[in-house]
């Protein structure tokens, strides 16, 4: 029975954040800007200094959010060029430890290389002198090459 009333608690307290977090605030922005455009028309009379300046004022707020798309992509870049100036800073220093180690490492993994596949070369090697020397005795008999 407890858990039922916190999760009902919880839920109208959900819809009165919904409330008034979104719906509030929306509202109010709206009511402003539709307050605003009914003022710009009921204002606007043709050829007086009121409808310059409500001209002025729509352009203003017609490019604040570009303003402020601008703004935000020029910070954005501005934080990426500090980050890479930095960066390209200490990048040197670890970039020559991670060379050295990767030489290393390379090394290490011809010599296992080499070492896994010596056996194979030998026995290789130990199989062809034998045909070969075979191979010259029996030339040796015959007395050289016949086809």
């Amino acid at each position: 029975m407890a858990e039922e009333k916190k999760t009902l608690n919880f839920k109208e307290q959900h819809k009165k954040d919904v409330i008034w977090q979104i719906w509030f605030p929306v509202g109010f922005g709206a009511a402003a800007m539709l307050s605003l455009g009914i003022m710009a028309v009921f204002s606007l009379q043709s050829g007086t200094d009121s409808s310059a300046r409500w001209g002025h004022v729509a352009t203003m707020w017609l490019l604040l959010p570009v303003f402020f798309v601008g703004l935000i992509s020029f910070l954005f870049l501005a934080a990426l060029i500090f980050g890479v100036t930095k960066l390209t800073a200490i990048l040197p220093d670890y970039s020559a430890i991670v060379q050295v180690y990767a030489r290393l490492l390379s090394a290490r993994v011809k010599i296992l290389a080499d070492r896994s596949v010596n056996p194979f070369i030998q026995i290789k090697a130990y199989k062809s002198m034998i045909s070969r020397f075979w191979l010259a005795l029996y030339y040796l008999i015959l007395g050289g090459y016949s086809r």
